[in-house]
């Protein structure tokens, strides 16, 4: 880990706590797309209404004009990508995007407390060649910190399962 990885990760983290969730239940996420100390692409998830949903890496991704630089770029992003299972349109995943767009490599600040994406979007990275790694513990305890109203939401609605 680099001293540009930390830098981007803690980018990644000063973009989560600008999102502005219309819900508990809708993550704070920031994602940034970096090649060595330049930053490509970067965004924050929507507030979760109809109108502004999108995913942060989405976003961060649609901003790279020079789509070729991808394949020497790494993604940060504060919560695990979700998977194909958890979206209505399966083609529309982070996961998917990711490794559309080619990316090398993918640092993800605290792995996705929903049950259905937990683990998950980790491991279709890496089967796609993708190198996975975590954020450092400390930054991904600000992370939770900042998703406390997200864990606890997932945690209940995995109680009433």
């Amino acid at each position: 880990m680099t001293d540009d990885d930390l830098k981007h990760m803690q980018a990644a983290i000063e973009l989560a706590k600008t999102c502005r969730p219309v819900a508990g239940r809708i993550p704070k996420v920031g994602a940034v797309i970096a090649m060595g100390p330049a930053i490509l692409g970067s965004a924050h998830r929507g507030s979760g209404t109809p109108d502004d949903d999108e995913h942060a890496e989405k976003k961060a991704l649609s901003q790279i004009h020079e789509k070729s630089q991808l394949g020497l770029a790494t993604a940060y992003t504060t919560l695990e990508p979700c998977t194909p299972g958890v979206r209505s349109d399966p083609l529309n995943c982070c996961t998917n995007l990711l490794k559309e767009a080619g990316i090398k490599k993918v640092f993800i600040g605290i792995l996705d407390p929903n049950q259905s994406v937990t683990g998950k979007g980790l491991w279709e990275l890496q089967d796609h060649g993708i190198e996975v790694e975590l954020f450092p513990p400390n930054l991904a305890g600000q992370i939770r910190a900042l998703n406390s109203q997200f864990i606890r939401s997932e945690e209940r609605r995995v109680g009433k399962e």
